[in-house]
């Protein structure tokens, strides 16, 4: 396991659970707040300020990168898979789609948007292009989970191919022009800063 997933672990399982933590890049001992130390556990993550600790990850960009490369292999198959119709087999490959889909957002959202607004809070125009990337991506995002779902609980049959296609390629499409234009456009972002 990584060490930008064991920290992401790490961070959502302090939320939860009051207990002293090692973080394994640092080695530094970390108290997480119990319960009556704090508020909500919303209350602590919104009430703090937002640089208090979001790190630089050297390698976050070239993870990022990998999982858009596993998101396309995965997106990819489930075409495949389509073509020779073995319709049975698409839920299950795009419920393991929305799975890594997931992952990557999520560690996307804390490490790598968080780390920017912390860093491009004193310059408007980047911070400005930064939050449209993000709020585009969350449009995007519930378009595909939408897809996913009602496909993943309908399935594929021989009647709603034709449907299937068309919204797959759609889909596809918008998240292959996604995916380049995070990699070209924002992601130089980050070593810069």
């Amino acid at each position: 396991m990584s060490n930008w997933f064991k920290n992401l672990f790490l961070a959502f399982f302090r939320l939860f659970k009051p207990q002293t933590l090692v973080n394994t890049t640092t080695n530094e001992t970390v108290e997480t707040a119990t319960p009556e130390s704090s508020a909500s556990p919303k209350a602590r993550i919104y009430d703090r300020e937002p640089d208090s600790n979001i790190q630089f990850y050297p390698k976050l960009v070239d993870h990022l990168e990998a999982d858009h490369q596993q998101l396309v292999r995965l997106y990819t198959n489930i075409g495949n898979t389509f073509n020779i119709r073995e319709y049975q087999l698409i839920p299950g490959q795009l419920r393991m789609f929305q799975e890594n889909l997931k992952a990557h957002l999520d560690a996307e959202n804390i490490k790598f948007y968080g780390y920017l607004e912390q860093s491009l809070k004193d310059k408007p125009e980047e911070f400005a292009a930064m939050r449209n990337f993000r709020k585009e991506m969350r449009t995007i995002e519930r378009t595909v989970i939408k897809f996913l779902e009602k496909w993943m609980t309908d399935g594929i049959k021989p009647e709603s191919s034709e449907e299937f296609k068309a919204e797959y390629d759609a889909i596809g499409g918008a998240l292959v022009k996604r995916i380049e234009s995070e990699e070209k456009e924002l992601y130089i972002l980050y070593g810069r800063i």
